[in-house]
């Protein structure tokens, strides 16, 4: 579940720096995945990857995400933008681990 902080940090910092504030961060859980939503304020400007190129500081959130995440992808609201990614949570690996998978997330 490495993937679930460098989702969130990656998501959040794409709305911050792509969106428009407020920007809110929800972590949701079901059965069978933990689903990180990140919501900001600006609905006409859907997520983009930029093209891979070399740069040491940028650029590589999207194609971080698309390759950690099971899925991923966005929807519009009327005034705003939800960026969401699921992993899937393979629950008998979990409980040999010693993870309660019934625990409240938060």
């Amino acid at each position: 579940m490495f993937g679930v902080p460098l989702a969130a940090t990656e998501l959040i910092s794409n709305a911050w720096q792509h969106g428009r504030p407020p920007v809110k961060l929800r972590l949701l859980r079901t059965n069978t995945s933990f689903i990180i939503d990140v919501v900001d304020h600006h609905p006409g400007a859907p997520p983009a990857p930029r093209p891979l190129r070399w740069s040491p500081s940028d650029g590589y959130g999207l194609h971080l995400i698309r390759h950690v995440a099971s899925m991923c992808g966005w929807t519009e609201a009327l005034l705003s933008k939800h960026i969401w990614a699921s992993f899937h949570i393979d629950a008998s690996r979990a409980w040999r681990r010693g993870f309660d998978i019934n625990a409240p997330l938060l």
